[in-house]
């Protein structure tokens, strides 16, 4: 826009910084409330934030108060971890117990005797019951590595096989239970029955048993009656 001349004035109006003068007191008032907005929202993200801090208190303090009160939790110590563990619940009597551990539980474990490295287990059905728990696969034949992987892939979860060079030509193969006790006995069935013979982890024994029977006896028999020998399975890992 072009300054206006005013008759009598010698000078001309500036009109154009007039204007941009009064925009400025109009942009002042703009920029202000923005300003106020923007306090506005930061304001309100405090309240938010101390909203959500009030209510994790509140949750934590009702926890003291509670069934989830941590102070309720008891502790059990053992003076050798590596033999005795314990836990407690929160109904746990604070006291001292003595134990006397007469056997470290320990999970059945069988070697084989040293075998040649080209020796062949057999094809078929291997099963192997622990604790109750049964395990099998069907295995082609095979080396020992291979039957090892075999027995790690579709057994793991009950036994684990390794291998071990004892000599430069023979190795020997390990099978072991993965849970301890005396109620986790490992058993060989099925093919793996077979196996476990043929490679020295198993070996049969005769056991006799005597009956003897006081009330029906014969008069003339003064020798107590006998059964039959049996066949048993006896386990030499």
């Amino acid at each position: 826009m072009s300054d206006l001349s005013i008759p009598g004035v010698s000078s001309k109006v500036d009109t154009k910084s007039m204007i941009e003068a009064l925009m400025d007191v109009e942009r002042a008032k703009l920029t202000r409330k923005e300003d106020e907005v923007k306090a506005l929202k930061n304001e309100k993200e405090v309240w938010r934030d101390i909203q959500s801090r009030l209510a994790k208190l509140q949750d934590a303090a009702k926890k003291l108060y509670g069934f989830q009160n941590p102070f309720n939790e008891k502790i059990a110590e053992s003076s050798d971890e590596s033999v005795l563990a314990a836990t407690a619940d929160r109904e746990a009597a604070i006291e001292e117990k003595t134990f006397r551990i007469q056997r470290i539980a320990t999970a059945d474990r069988f070697m084989s005797r040293s075998l040649d490295k080209g020796f062949e287990a057999p094809a078929g059905t291997y099963r192997f019951e622990v604790g109750g728990e049964d395990a099998s696969f069907t295995f082609k034949g095979g080396s020992l590595k291979e039957l090892a992987d075999a027995i790690n892939r579709k057994a793991g979860k009950l036994i684990s096989a390794s291998l071990v060079s004892d000599t430069e030509k023979t190795r020997v193969i390990i099978i072991e239970a993965k849970e301890t006790g005396a109620a986790n006995t490992l058993t060989f069935l099925d093919t793996a029955l077979d196996f476990g013979l043929s490679s020295g982890m198993l070996k049969t024994t005769q056991k006799t048993q005597r009956a003897v029977s006081l009330e029906n006896r014969p008069r003339h028999c003064s020798a107590p009656l006998l059964q039959r020998d049996n066949t048993a399975w006896q386990m030499v890992g």
